[in-house]
């Protein structure tokens, strides 16, 4: 695959995860149960670390960018500064994805325990 293709392949991904993130918030909201929390947690806590991975993965990328381009900044810039600011700013948001991590498995572990005995029969779903 070339670097066109991949590049392409990873913005329609991150493009896929943002409109995935959206669907998220658009169908919850309403009572969601301890295990049914648990479940969610257990499949959304696995996108941190893998966002991580990408972002450190295109600063990389990035780096390898200024030897292989003629790279210029439209402001006349130095591109090389440019990309090492970029490069520690996507350093930190890998980190925090991490805690992102850390705190998600944490909240599923917290409520690894609960359960209930079935809907309460004049609750509205709010």
């Amino acid at each position: 695959m070339s670097n066109t293709n991949n590049r392409l392949t990873s913005v329609i991904a991150a493009e896929s995860m943002a409109e995935n993130a959206r669907t998220i918030a658009h169908v919850t909201g309403g009572a969601m149960t301890g295990p049914e929390l648990y479940e969610f947690l257990g499949e959304l806590k696995m996108m941190p670390g893998r966002v991580s991975q990408a972002l450190i993965q295109v600063s990389y990328g990035l780096e390898l960018s200024l030897k292989h381009y003629d790279v210029y900044q439209d402001d006349g810039g130095d591109p090389a500064d440019v990309v090492t600011e970029t490069v520690g700013l996507l350093a930190e948001a890998a980190e925090l994805a991490k805690k992102l991590g850390t705190a998600l498995e944490a909240a599923q572990a917290k409520i690894a325990l609960q359960g209930n005995r079935g809907r309460i029969s004049n609750a509205v779903n709010q």
